[in-house]
């Protein structure tokens, strides 16, 4: 399996704004560890507060539950699935949003 097979890379915006981050992950991690990783890593890139946490959200879930904007769409869901096994061929057309949300 050469490099490209065995990394995925993705590109994180925070909602409402302009600021992005491109990270990439090994792509046996599962959908579990990958939003753990997401959550270690944002707080400094995206400059959060200590009292909030974040929700990943797969782009493009334009008319979700939630209505017509795709960054209000449903959170991704922990699952043991790997991320090859979740994206496979469909990784390099995949970005997601970083939405912040307060702690209680």
């Amino acid at each position: 399996m050469n490099h490209s097979e065995d990394t995925y890379t993705f590109r994180f915006k925070l909602v409402y704004t302009t600021r992005t981050k491109n990270y990439t992950f090994k792509s046996d991690l599962s959908i579990r560890d990958f939003i753990r990783e997401i959550r270690q890593r944002a707080p400094a890139d995206f400059d959060l507060n200590c009292d909030e946490d974040i929700a990943i959200v797969e782009t493009g879930q334009f008319d979700n539950i939630y209505g017509h904007d795709a960054e209000l769409a449903p959170a991704l869901v922990e699952s043991d699935l790997t991320l090859r096994e979740f994206y496979g061929n469909r990784h390099k057309s995949i970005s997601f949003y970083i939405r912040k949300f307060r702690l209680s």
